[in-house]
């Protein structure tokens, strides 16, 4: 799993869990799910798509959303 979120990265490695521990609370419930799983940092810059529909999500009204080409 990659994040571009340093502070849910660093607070999954060690025992205090931070301001984000409902989120390292339901990653680490989760991976016992897979064979390997491995959590690490991921620049913002290579997370593009991930970041834009994150974002655009933000503004937009409640409901269910398709981009097929190029989201807002």
């Amino acid at each position: 799993m990659a994040s571009d979120c340093n502070n849910i990265v660093r607070s999954f490695k060690e025992e205090a869990m931070g301001i984000y521990g409902h989120v390292i609370w339901d990653i680490k419930a989760r991976q016992e799910d897979f064979l390997f799983f491995e959590i690490v940092h991921a620049n913002r810059s290579t997370n593009v798509d991930a970041h834009r529909l994150t974002r655009s999500s933000i503004y937009a009204s409640l409901g269910r959303h398709v981009w097929f080409i190029d989201p807002p």
